[in-house]
């Protein structure tokens, strides 16, 4: 609570001190001085500042995210509409990354100082390593300009959404073109996906990897470890069913800080393959002054953090080592 306290005070004070006046925005360019004036008392910009700050923080906390200078809508409408395609990216990138990211980890544990074992760190370091920009380029090169297997950008091709009904139940394209059976729409917009999400995975693949195998090692050294090799369990066994379920937790841990950075990290790669989510809807908060919209979207941002961290003390708070 006191986090996003302290992110919505933050965020009302650069909009303070940034030198920009929302109300000569929200009255347009050609508006007269007596419009300006009537526009900031309309948008409360004549009170004091506490006192805006705290009508500005009532209606966060009545779901008020403030009105969108550019749009003329309320955040809150923009953000449901923006949302679930960034979201879905950041589901379908984290589901990849630990899909990949854990089997590396646990090859390069189990195989220590073996060639597997610098593959698979070379890999990790690879996928911490490269910028995203960089890396979303030179993807859409190979898989786009030279082998033509993957679209270049957007979340649907223009002619599918022309001569398609797409569905809309939850926002998520892929799940809801699966429920009303839309394969057409599923299949497209798979492709659409990938790219942007193997883009996305890469960085919290290459953490999961190193901190997994890093775990592992850790407890391969434990004596519980020791007595069960010495009575001839397989190592598998020894492995799956003993060493990785107490190596997890600090995995979890990181794999949820990979997501909350995600987050942010999407917005620069859905810049780059023109996804239409939350990160173009920010860049264009930003490059127009709208000030609303820029607090909305850090207080979202803010919240999902917040929650994620939350379950992951929650789930580590299971672990009875944790509560004793």
């Amino acid at each position: 609570m006191f986090v996003l306290v302290g992110v919505s005070l933050l965020t009302f004070m650069m909009t303070v001190i940034i030198p920009a006046d929302p109300a000569a925005r929200w009255a347009g360019v050609r508006a007269t001085a007596e419009q300006v004036a009537k526009a900031r008392q309309e948008l409360g910009l004549d009170q004091p500042l506490p006192v805006q700050y705290l009508r500005y923080l009532s209606g966060v906390l009545r779901g008020n995210l403030g009105v969108s200078v550019r749009t003329r809508q309320p955040v809150m409408v923009d953000l449901r509409a923006y949302l679930p395609a960034t979201a879905e990216l950041v589901v379908v990138g984290m589901a990849i990354s630990l899909a990949i990211g854990l089997p590396l980890g646990i090859w390069s544990a189990v195989r220590k100082d073996t060639w597997v074992d610098h593959m698979c760190r070379a890999i990790a370091v690879f996928g911490v390593s490269l910028p995203t920009f960089w890396l979303a380029m030179n993807l859409q090169v190979l898989f786009f300009r030279w082998l033509g297997w993957f679209p270049l950008g957007g979340r649907l091709s223009s002619m599918l959404e022309l001569t398609t009904t797409v569905p809309h139940l939850t926002g998520f394209l892929l799940l809801d073109s699966l429920v009303t059976g839309h394969w057409e729409v599923f299949g497209n917009s798979l492709r659409h996906l990938a790219l942007p999400a193997l883009t996305l995975a890469a960085y919290p693949l290459g953490l999961v990897a190193k901190q997994i195998r890093s775990s592992l090692l850790e407890v391969f050294g434990e004596d519980y470890i020791r007595v069960a090799r010495a009575y001839g369990l397989p190592e598998r066994v020894v492995t799956y069913s003993y060493a990785l379920k107490n190596a997890f937790g600090p995995t979890l841990t990181v794999f949820a800080l990979c997501a909350g950075y995600s987050l942010v990290n999407t917005f620069l790669i859905e810049a780059v393959f023109n996804w239409p989510g939350l990160g173009n809807y920010t860049a264009m908060a930003v490059t127009t002054g709208d000030y609303p919209a820029i607090m909305g979207i850090t207080l979202v941002v803010a919240v999902m953090y917040v929650i994620l961290n939350l379950i992951v003390d929650v789930l580590l708070a299971l672990d009875p080592r944790v509560r004793v």
